[in-house]
């Protein structure tokens, strides 16, 4: 336990660092402005018009208004994503930030136009779907503009970073502004946040190209994503995972009526509400480091799902609205350690080959949960009360535990990974882009090998089949007969063959006692090439070999 408490420490200090890095070059640095302004704008655009629909419709409209929100973007989300693989990703960014900025100016010209409510939703609606495009395109060019691999990692690190800042600053921007002015003026604001972000973009140097002929069909696709749900266990753990979602829905809706008719509170108090549960979540988000390598997450699922049914449950129970913060805060971090460690199991059950597609659909089955939660939700509290409303959608979370118990303990299929083995693998800038989870499935298939002083691990115009890290140990690099650089203890080798598909580039000889972990050609290809995102940081690691070997 101490080692992995130290190992939060050390997350939080390179998370810190990472941040500073990726600010140093320009224009990493101002795509990740751009972005700090867009998780602002999502979550303050969310809370906004859930405070509007409450005050104008009261909590049954509160449960139309999320749905409606959630359940479009859900199915356009991985439909306008492959917009980014057809045309250049820097031009789609800014026409995304620019779509949502225009999207959020629609809406608050309808608020002071005081246009129907039915035009009111329909906008808002279409704002929370056309800002699904916008993380895609973010998170595809970001390999475009590190000139190193250290910049790359940075890069995507300060974008954890600033999701967990926005899931605070958001709900708090719209409760203090609608309180202040009213609800249109966060429209006004965000849309300002947003245009600021688009021409953050603009200035962006960098230049990618655009591949119009790209063969996607984000619809097949999709539906190939459901095949891995046949088997029962990512079904049950995708089954667990979207109850809790579905109790966040609910958790929407029941927030803005405990603001106002339990608490006695305003605007402000439901902004308060929703960002003490972005700081649970983002505090959760540094403690789940140690679920990282854990032999059985099922225990950990658990506790979660527990955690935050009981902590809803109690909210409304509770007559000082500090102690109902406390319990969000204590939501925020259940909810962490549900989604980490059911998102690392569906790793271990799921064949690598279809682990992105069945992503995809646990998104988008996410965003409906949430909507059907929401809409659940405001009918209940129209029928029993808040109170109850929160007490049933936490049995229910309660109940399907207990139904599963069983089929989760078997769908916990476990894994004992040495914590040094996955401290290399999250250090290699080759796998910048893996999450805990995959970086965890990828530390199973590592094997070891150890030479003495003097034998050549890899041969100049030989095939190759392995990539290697270094465990312990140095080794010189020769090509063409010359000594081009040396190696030692979490440097890594290998990658120019099994990447570019070329015999060996240079000849990496022990001039110690050397001790390797190596991954077999299948699994290394299929880990960097899991998202478009990994093909990027594995072709910028290549290319700067390249140049460094002069080739």
């Amino acid at each position: 336990m101490k080692e992995r408490l130290g190992d939060v420490g050390a997350e939080m200090a390179a998370a810190f660092r990472h941040l500073l890095e990726a600010l140093r070059v320009a224009d990493l640095r101002r795509v990740l402005a751009a972005y700090l302004g867009f998780t602002i704008a999502e979550m303050a655009n969310f809370i906004a018009i859930l405070i509007y629909a409450y005050e104008v419709g009261g909590s049954s409209a509160l449960g139309l208004v999320a749905f409606l929100q959630l359940a479009p973007a859900a199915i356009f989300a991985p439909i306008g994503a492959t917009l980014g693989d057809r045309f250049r990703r820097e031009v789609m960014l800014i026409v995304a930030y620019s779509v949502f900025a225009g999207s959020s100016a629609s809406v608050a010209i309808a608020l002071y136009a005081e246009w129907p409510l039915g035009g009111i939703y329909f906008l808002a609606a279409l704002n929370a779907t056309v800002l699904t495009l916008v993380r895609p395109f973010h998170e595809s060019l970001l390999p475009a503009l590190a000139r190193s691999t250290e910049q790359l990692t940075a890069g995507y690190v300060a974008g954890g970073t600033i999701e967990n800042l926005g899931l605070i600053a958001g709900p708090l921007l719209a409760g203090l502004i609608a309180a202040a002015w009213d609800t249109g003026a966060v429209f006004v604001i965000t849309t300002i946040l947003l245009l600021v972000g688009s021409l953050l973009v603009w200035r962006v140097q960098t230049r990618t190209a655009a591949d119009r002929h790209a063969d996607i069909n984000a619809i097949r696709m999709t539906l190939e994503g459901l095949v891995p749900f046949r088997d029962t266990r990512p079904r049950v753990i995708l089954l667990l995972l979207t109850s809790v979602i579905f109790l966040a829905g609910v958790l929407d809706v029941a927030i803005v009526v405990l603001a106002f008719e339990v608490f006695g509170s305003d605007d402000t108090g439901t902004a308060w509400m929703n960002a003490v549960v972005g700081v649970g979540a983002a505090a959760g988000s540094v403690l789940a480091v140690v679920l990282i390598g854990r032999r059985h997450l099922a225990p950990s699922m658990r506790r979660g799902l527990v955690l935050v049914a009981v902590s809803v449950a109690i909210i409304p129970i509770v007559g000082s609205q500090a102690v109902a913060l406390l319990a969000l805060a204590v939501t925020g971090v259940g909810w962490t350690f549900v989604d980490v460690s059911s998102r690392i199991m569906l790793q271990r059950v799921i064949p690598l080959g279809g682990l992105s597609r069945a992503f995809g659909v646990l998104e988008g089955t996410s965003m409906a949960a949430e909507g059907l939660g929401s809409a659940a939700g405001a009918v209940l509290i129209g029928q029993v009360g808040v109170g109850w409303a929160l007490f049933v959608g936490s049995v229910f979370v309660i109940v399907l535990l207990l139904l599963n118990r069983r089929a989760l303990q078997e769908a916990d299929v476990g894994v004992l990974v040495p914590i040094e083995h996955l401290h290399m693998l999250r250090s290699a800038p080759m796998f910048a882009a893996l999450g805990p989870a995959e970086l965890e499935r990828l530390a199973r298939t590592l094997d070891r090998e150890s030479v003495g002083p003097g034998a050549a691990v890899c041969v100049q115009g030989e095939p190759g089949e392995r990539f290697y890290l270094v465990e312990r140990g140095t080794a010189r690099v020769v090509r063409d007969g010359d000594d081009v650089a040396s190696l030692g203890t979490g440097d890594f080798f290998g990658e120019i063959a099994l990447l570019r598909d070329l015999p060996r580039t240079a000849t990496v000889e022990a001039t110690s006692e050397l001790d390797l972990l190596f991954l077999e050609r299948g699994p290394f290809l299929d880990a960097v090439k899991s998202t478009k995102c990994q093909i990027e940081a594995a072709r910028v690691v290549s290319q700067t070999r390249l140049d460094e070997l002069g080739m």
